[in-house]
């Protein structure tokens, strides 16, 4: 676990202007005045400038108003159709723009090599697709390992020296400074990698017993208020108040399967990988607030997808 909070998990680090039509009008009675025999209109464009649509449906509506015995009158009714016409034309134009496809999401390796406890790698897959979308960063790799015990305490003491197992640790490679801001552009996409999640199932088992045995000593589960897990209280010394608990952290207290712990410490280990860090208060805050944040998100995702997956009541 790291910094002074007991929240899960910790990081080890690896080494031009509009267009313009002239009135025919004014020109009309300018040369009627003369004696001279009315010219056409014309539609004038200064340099470099073209005629919207609409302002030559405008121009074309305007001029349908004009009449000239009857000629004028056919003119306006051929005038109106093509207005019509064009209309028609814009309407189907000025259809929604297709939105930008979605950025593809990049591979991800999942590794089991403890064999204690089954684990649904579909549905890991699933979540890890979910919360890198929800982050932004559906376009990073990630890798994530299950081990036993023994080896997470390995890399528990060697990374961060201490010699004791824990549920999760996370290794970025990607630097995010600040957090979820990359520090420098990547130009390829192959240099994507967040980093490795390696988790403990075992642990994470032991954790469940723990805190449902601290939670209901003696009986079934009640509706009780969210309090401490043990191990939060067994390091209470450390400045955590249960009633001050946020994040990953207080929603472990309320689950006791590993099939449900393991969103929310894929949760925490992803914002570990994208920067974040609970060393200091301030830290804290920040980090569990997006905790909080991305599960309210990822929650409804998940329930989305289960009223989907049901049958509607009229087929039924």
């Amino acid at each position: 676990m790291r910094g002074s909070r007991h929240i899960p998990g910790g990081t080890a680090r690896r080494a031009k202007g509009p267009a313009s039509a002239v009135d025919p009008s004014s020109s009309k009675s300018s040369e009627a005045s003369r004696g001279k025999k009315p010219t056409k209109s014309k539609i004038v464009f200064t340099e470099g400038e073209s005629l919207s649509q609409e302002s030559l449906i405008a121009f074309m509506e305007s001029l349908s108003q004009k009449t000239d015995g009857s000629r004028g009158k056919r003119t306006g009714g051929v005038l109106r159709t093509i207005c019509v016409e064009n209309r028609q034309r814009v309407a189907v134009e000025k259809k929604p723009a297709t939105p930008a496809p979605e950025v593809p999401l990049a591979p991800i390796a999942i590794k089991n090599s403890q064999r204690g406890f089954a684990i649904d790698m579909a549905r890991v897959q699933e979540d890890l697709d979910i919360l890198r979308s929800i982050l932004k960063v559906r376009d990073f790799s990630v890798d994530v390992w299950f081990c036993s015990d023994e080896k997470i305490q390995t890399l528990n003491e060697d990374y961060r020296g201490k010699s004791k197992p824990t549920d999760i640790l996370s290794f970025p490679i990607t630097d995010f400074s600040p957090p979820e801001v990359l520090a420098e552009r990547l130009e390829f996409d192959a240099e994507k990698l967040l980093g490795d999640m390696i988790i403990s199932p075992a642990y994470v088992y032991r954790q469940c017993l723990a805190d449902y045995a601290l939670l209901h000593p003696n009986g079934p589960p009640l509706p009780l208020p969210r309090p401490a897990n043990a191990v939060r209280a067994a390091e209470a010394s450390e400045g955590v108040k249960p009633d001050e608990d946020r994040g990953v952290s207080r929603e472990m207290a309320t689950v006791f399967t590993l099939e449900e712990r393991l969103p929310l410490l894929l949760i925490h280990g992803l914002l570990h990988l994208l920067g974040h860090d609970h060393e200091t208060p301030s830290e804290w805050q920040r980090m569990t607030q997006r905790e909080d944040e991305v599960l309210a998100e990822y929650r409804r995702i998940r329930a989305q997808q289960r009223r989907e997956s049901e049958p509607s009541s009229s087929s039924v």
